[in-house]
């Protein structure tokens, strides 16, 4: 049995291959791709493929890193529960991420989650996704994990009463539009913000940051940097900032202007550079007159996948999640919804094996 799966053959030009699946050990599962997303770091690894400063991309690479799926096949060993404890059983909805909650081994590859199927050891943090809770919508937890661990990152233990830590009734603002910018809005309503700014573009994404609850959105393409400090030091007492930035542009000269609007004592938390997209300068002295604290989001919080779906579950009637993807692609057309993506024509694209 094959499954074909997408490769990145060289900068820019991708391939679908038809790849063995492994025989399966005792502990594991296969999963039949249902839908995957398509994630700023996959146009990165097509176009721009060095992941990390001095890092050089080899290949093939595989893409794709947000799946929902469906269970196949599971071994005789295989667990008979999800990493919460909740049945799972062959014809289940899951998600899952291939890092263990026991001990690591050795796990067969297929490829990327742009594929037909995967090969899923017994031994990864794995979800079932409720059956209330719409593929479109379950895609989505990867993002939603992305912004509800990032802004974590702003609570700090005893910190919200004493420094601008996140907190009730804090002004936040997010740099940048894209999916996990979006989740990072419905985070923020969700953890009593009481004012929600999103920089960011185009149109059609700042309207998705809308519906979801900002407060105020601009458009970075229309407006300079000053314009855009004044307009949200207005909406702050006495013109001081928001108590809490959050860079998930994934551009250099967003974090500076993140230094820049934060206010004294405040938090600014860096999420979107998971690739490398070049430096800039600063001038450190910010950084002292400001008081400020800056945290990095640089790994995933497995239990905020869990709690990426509860809120779906619970909050599926108050936020519009499953209009965030709004193009989905075949296999086959897997550089078209990678372009449509790097070019801001999308909210959310997906593929759709």
């Amino acid at each position: 049995m094959k499954s074909k799966v997408v490769v990145v053959t060289e900068p820019g030009k991708l391939d679908i291959i038809e790849r063995e699946i492994p025989q399966l050990q005792p502990e594991d599962m296969l999963v039949k791709i249902d839908m995957s997303g398509v994630c700023g770091t996959d146009i990165h690894e097509v176009y721009h493929p060095q992941p990390y400063s001095g890092s050089q991309r080899s290949y093939p690479a595989f893409l794709g890193h947000e799946p929902v799926g469906t269970i196949v096949e599971m071994g005789d060993k295989a667990p008979k529960t999800d990493s919460d404890g909740t049945p799972i059983k062959v014809g289940d909805r899951i998600i899952y991420v291939g890092i263990g909650r026991t001990t690591r081994r050795h796990i067969p590859s297929i490829g990327g989650a742009f594929a037909e199927y995967a090969y899923v050891g017994g031994d990864f943090t794995i979800y079932k996704v409720p059956p209330s809770i719409p593929m479109e919508t379950a895609v989505l937890a990867e993002p939603f994990e992305n912004g509800l661990r990032g802004l974590g990152r702003a609570f700090q233990p005893g910190l919200p009463y004493s420094l601008n830590c996140m907190g009730p009734g804090k002004i936040v603002v997010i740099q940048g539009s894209g999916c996990i910018g979006i989740m990072t809005v419905a985070a923020a309503k969700l953890c009593g913000a009481y004012k929600i700014i999103v920089i960011g573009a185009p149109e059609n994404r700042l309207e998705m940051c809308r519906k979801f609850g900002a407060d105020l959105t601009i458009n970075f393409m229309e407006t300079t940097e000053e314009e855009r400090a004044e307009m949200i030091k207005s909406l702050t007492p006495r013109g001081v900032g928001p108590d809490i930035v959050m860079e998930i542009a994934g551009a250099p000269e967003a974090f500076r202007e993140a230094l820049n609007l934060v206010c004294r004592g405040g938090t600014v938390v860096e999420v979107g550079h998971f690739t490398y997209r070049g430096t800039i300068e600063i001038n450190p002295e910010i950084l002292i007159r400001k008081d400020m604290q800056i945290f990095g989001h640089g790994g995933f919080s497995l239990s905020d996948f869990r709690n990426a779906l509860r809120l779906f579950e619970a909050y599926g009637d108050q936020f519009p999640f499953h209009q965030v993807v709004t193009d989905k692609f075949p296999l086959e057309q897997t550089m078209d919804a990678i372009n449509l993506s790097r070019e801001e024509g999308c909210v959310k694209a997906v593929i759709v094996p």
